[in-house]
């Protein structure tokens, strides 16, 4: 099978995957919000959404492709399911968090292990499109989110998120070629040497700020349209700049340039929106963050396949740190905001992130990243 062929039938379950995760992850806060949930405890189930998988994945084990990944969007299907069947009650966020989690397993690792190791695509372009394909969905979807869950209530929401997951399913076993990939925790943290730190950063630049962002975004409005609408207006920004960047990257192989400037443009930005007070300035510092966010992304992981040989162990350990990095930023944002009282000291904490990825890689991680590992 070609690459261009293998790429199709990679990319049409993971744009459908997208998707489902556009439509039930696009009100999530909000609807937590409207059945009474306090900050403090949006905060512990984001952080149980990630340290969970995190405790999932340090256990080694073996995959074949084409039923992992189906088995990892029926897992998110079911997910979705408990929350539209049981809505906010403990059962159904238990159930969102912890069968939720099992995707991180049986998808999303063996899905990059697949998409990297392609050949005949530049790393930072096969970034760009992997990312692209949820921002171009996230310009709509939570709008049409929005008013889905306006005109007919949350559970449809999330009752049509889990149909789209169970459709990936089976558009995954049916197009996704067969593929067996072995994961061992300590030979693929040792392979993944001059990374882990960096992983661990930016798995807090960008997830836990972003969805300090998220939550903040709640209380400038009044409906889940117009909260759906605003998310989906804030992302126009960022499509063409993340295909254009990752070319430009891949033409001039200046990867330490891009990773630099736009690590500290995402820190500054985080930093930036933790002082507006609002809506039209909270707009901009959003889709600053949200340019700034899509366009660092795919240079990291550049950076990393450039010099990684064997793509399926870094990408695994690779996820292990990241999701370390996303549950420690949410700790960490649940004890400032309980010392604090408020959310803009824990952005812009946690918005330094990027900012140290910055340092980290320029001061003590670059030669020994350019000498090949």
């Amino acid at each position: 099978m070609g690459a261009q062929d293998e790429f199709r039938k990679l990319s049409i379950p993971y744009t459908v995957w997208n998707a489902g995760l556009a439509v039930g992850g696009a009100l999530l806060y909000f609807y937590l919000d409207s059945l009474g949930f306090s900050v403090v405890q949006m905060l512990v189930l984001l952080f149980l959404f990630y340290f969970i998988p995190f405790l999932l994945l340090v256990i080694p084990r073996h995959v074949e492709t084409k039923t992992s990944l189906a088995v990892g969007a029926v897992s998110q299907g079911l997910a979705y399911a408990a929350l539209a069947y049981f809505g906010g009650t403990t059962f159904g966020l238990v159930a969102l968090a912890v069968v939720g989690a099992l995707c991180f397993l049986f998808f999303w690792t063996p899905f990059n292990s697949m998409w990297f190791a392609l050949e005949g695509k530049g790393k930072a372009g096969q970034g760009a499109i992997a990312i692209a394909i949820p921002v171009i969905l996230g310009v709509f979807l939570p709008f049409i989110a929005g008013l889905i869950a306006e005109e007919m209530g949350y559970p449809t929401v999330y009752w049509i998120a889990a149909a789209v997951m169970f459709a990936c399913a089976l558009v995954a076993y049916r197009m996704v070629p067969s593929r067996r990939f072995s994961y061992p925790l300590l030979e693929s943290i040792k392979e993944f040497k001059n990374f882990r730190t960096l992983s661990f950063l930016e798995g807090m630049a960008g997830t836990a700020a972003y969805s300090l962002m998220g939550i903040m975004t709640i209380h400038y409005f009044a409906t889940p349209l117009e909260f759906g609408a605003f998310s989906s207006l804030a992302m126009v920004l960022a499509v063409a700049a993340t295909l254009l960047f990752a070319k430009i990257s891949d033409q001039k192989q200046r990867r330490r340039e891009f990773v630099i400037v736009f690590a500290l443009g995402l820190g500054f930005s985080a930093v930036f929106a933790s002082l507006v007070q609002d809506v039209y300035w909270w707009f901009v510092a959003l889709a600053l963050v949200n340019s700034f966010r899509i366009i660092f992304f795919p240079f990291p992981l550049a950076v990393m396949l450039d010099v990684k040989k064997d793509v399926a162990r870094a990408v695994y350990a690779r996820e292990i740190m990241l999701n370390m990095g996303r549950a420690f930023g949410f700790l960490l944002a649940i004890a400032l905001y309980s010392g604090y009282g408020n959310l803009q000291v824990p952005l812009a904490v946690i918005g330094l992130s990027p900012i140290a990825y910055a340092g980290v890689y320029e001061l003590v991680k670059r030669k020994e990243i350019e000498k090949g590992g």
